[in-house]
């Protein structure tokens, strides 16, 4: 199905067609349904400005499919924006803070992916580790937010991507007896544009004619074996085992380079 959508009337037809001329619309969206219930939908819309020179696109699609849905709100699983103007452009496919992916269960066991790619003359900045990994690490993640410095200078863009890939057993149950697992494993990666930023301890301009790159990457399992008590007024899960191992590892590179 497709919508062409012009703002409602003008005055006159004169006034109309120079609207149209300026600015148009075009709408797109869909659905695949089983039984008149649609489980996989999506919207999609462009944006033409010709006086100002700038085109501005989104997609979403939504999935919600019984054991596969969407990890976003809603069930969204995929999302992107086009941006171009005759200043900055930029293209997103997800970001670090809503990314795009979907979440698989079947008996209580789900496996759940995510991901994002970005480009352009505007980005959001590199994104921490999980909290997850700061708290079996013992620590917060502000500390472990290595790019914090680095995320408030100004900048001319650039290119980023990262994935994710979890999985969580839920609590298996064996007579009085529950355990669940836990276990990921993911990264980030981003090369940026710095433009005349300079080292503080050599006065020298970062990287190589300001492009900076960094990255990080990540890995963790948990689990915890109890036992659970269920009585007239009391339900409770008493841990006998406890325990969980991440791993992290991060880079700033090159001039200066740095790694944890």
């Amino acid at each position: 199905e497709k919508i062409y959508k012009l703002e409602p009337m003008k005055k006159n037809l004169i006034e109309n067609f120079l609207y149209a001329r300026e600015n148009m619309i075009l709408l797109a969206k869909g659905n695949i349904g089983v039984d008149g219930k649609a489980t996989i939908s999506f919207k999609a819309a462009i944006q033409f400005d010709i006086a100002n020179k700038t085109t501005h696109g989104t997609l979403d699609v939504i999935i919600n499919a019984g054991f596969i849905s969407g990890i976003g709100e809603g069930g969204r699983a995929g999302w992107a924006v086009f941006h171009k103007d005759p200043k900055d452009w930029y293209l997103y496919i997800g970001t670090p803070d809503h990314r795009i992916g979907v979440k698989l269960g079947v008996a209580g066991v789900y496996l759940k992916t995510g991901s994002y790619i970005m480009a352009g003359t505007q980005l959001p900045g590199s994104p921490p580790p999980p909290a997850h990994i700061a708290r079996i690490l013992g620590t917060d993640v502000q500390t472990l937010n290595y790019m914090r410095d680095e995320n408030a200078l100004a900048n001319a863009g650039g290119f980023a991507f990262g994935t994710d890939l979890s999985i969580d057993t839920g609590d298996l149950t064996f007579l009085i007896f529950y355990a669940n697992f836990k276990a990921g494993i993911g990264f980030d990666i981003m090369l940026k544009n710095y433009q005349e930023a300079q080292c503080s301890n050599t006065g020298e301009q970062v990287g190589i004619n300001g492009w900076y790159a960094n990255g990080q990457s990540y890995a963790y399992l948990q689990g915890e074996l109890g036992v659970k008590v269920k009585l007239y007024f009391i339900k409770a899960k008493i841990p006998i085992i406890s325990a969980g191992a991440a791993v992290l590892m991060q880079a700033k590179l090159p001039n200066p380079s740095w790694f944890r």
